[in-house]
Parts: C-alpha cells; sequence; structure tokens
C-alpha cells in the first residue's frame, strides 16, 4: 500500500482449501479407475434387472483407463501446477499478468466481473489484436474452451481463489479510471 492506502497490486491465487479438493477429486477419480479396471467383470454381469447397465466388461475397462488417464495423468500435472506457484494473475496499475501474458490497459477494451450462479468471474475484453496474439499461443483444448466465451474475452473464475471481490472491483474501478483520464490527456 502506498501513503493513500490504496492497493498498487491485486495478486490472485488458488487457496489451500481449493488446492485440498482438487487432490482429493484426482484421489477419487483415480480409485474409480482402478475400481472399473479391476472389477469390470463383476460390473458387466449385475444380474439386477432394474438398473442400466452395460454387458461388455470391455466397456468398464475403457471407462476406467480414460478415467486414470485423465485424472490421473493430467490432472496431477495440474495439481502439481497450482501448488508450485498458485498465482493465477496480477493486476497493477500498469495491466494484468496473466497465465497467457502480460496484457496493458490500453490493450483492455473492457474489464469487470460477471456473477453467473453464485459464482464470480473476472472477465477480461481485449483488443482485437492483442486477444489474437494470446489465442495463437493456446493449446487446441484451450482454443475449443475460447471458442465457447464472447469473441476476444478471457474469463478466470474467482470461486477457490483468495480475493476480495469488493476490494477487486473497487481497484479495478479505480484503473479503468486512471486509464481514462490518461486517455484524455
Amino acid at each position: 500500500m502506498d501513503k493513500i492506502g490504496a492497493v498498487k497490486e491485486f495478486k490472485i491465487h488458488y487457496t489451500k482449501k481449493t488446492l485440498i479438493l482438487i487432490f482429493f477429486a484426482i484421489l477419487f477419480f483415480t480409485c474409480a479407475g482402478l475400481f472399473f479396471i479391476f472389477n469390470a467383470e463383476i460390473l458387466a454381469s449385475d444380474p439386477n434387472p432394474g438398473r442400466h447397465h452395460y454387458d461388455s466388461p470391455i466397456l468398464y475397462k475403457i471407462l476406467g483407463w480414460v478415467s486414470l488417464l485423465f485424472f490421473t495423468v493430467f490432472g496431477s500435472f495440474a495439481f502439481l501446477k497450482f501448488f508450485r506457484n498458485p498465482l493465477i494473475l496480477t493486476i497493477n496499475e500498469k495491466g494484468a499478468i496473466l497465465p497467457e501474458g502480460f496484457v496493458k490497459w490500453v490493450d483492455m477494451e473492457n474489464i469487470y466481473l460477471d456473477k453467473i450462479k453464485g459464482k464470480v468471474f473476472l472477465r477480461l475484453e481485449l483488443k482485437e489484436e492483442r486477444a489474437k496474439v494470446i489465442i495463437e499461443g493456446y493449446n487446441i483444448f484451450q482454443k475449443i474452451l475460447a471458442s465457447l466465451q464472447k469473441r476476444n474475452t478471457l474469463s478466470y473464475p474467482l470461486s477457490g481463489t483468495n480475493a476480495n471481490i469488493d476490494e477487486l472491483y473497487n481497484f479495478i474501478k479505480r484503473c479503468r479510471t486512471e486509464k481514462s483520464s490518461a486517455k484524455e490527456k
């Protein structure tokens, strides 16, 4: 904080509670995958006709291996990445430091908080040129997710983070006001 008490930088990172929940979700789906693999014959031969089940043990083994691959391998990589560096993004007076790179205030068309079904999201609407540069660095999975969002918009969920929504809102408002006054000069 400076002399007038205004925040110079706002860091948003995952909380320990969120990291623990991610870990237990990975553990649960890993156990479920192993259960499907080692009990495929039993699951396929379920005699209860009122329940929906598949007759092929191969299908259960495939589901188990997919669960292991997706949650154990990819989930563990993501968890380790978040555990080593839980920082999601930093917003300061010059712009925003995102996982995708640094974005200056002048490269943002708009930045706002959005509430959807009780969850708060930080949305950054970027200028066309800057958005193209960021999206070019995406892998195929990120490009698919980006195609589902509003054009040139980056979205970050704030649930499970340390972000104080009121402080973040006031900080964004102050930085946008300073950006507007700098444009006018």
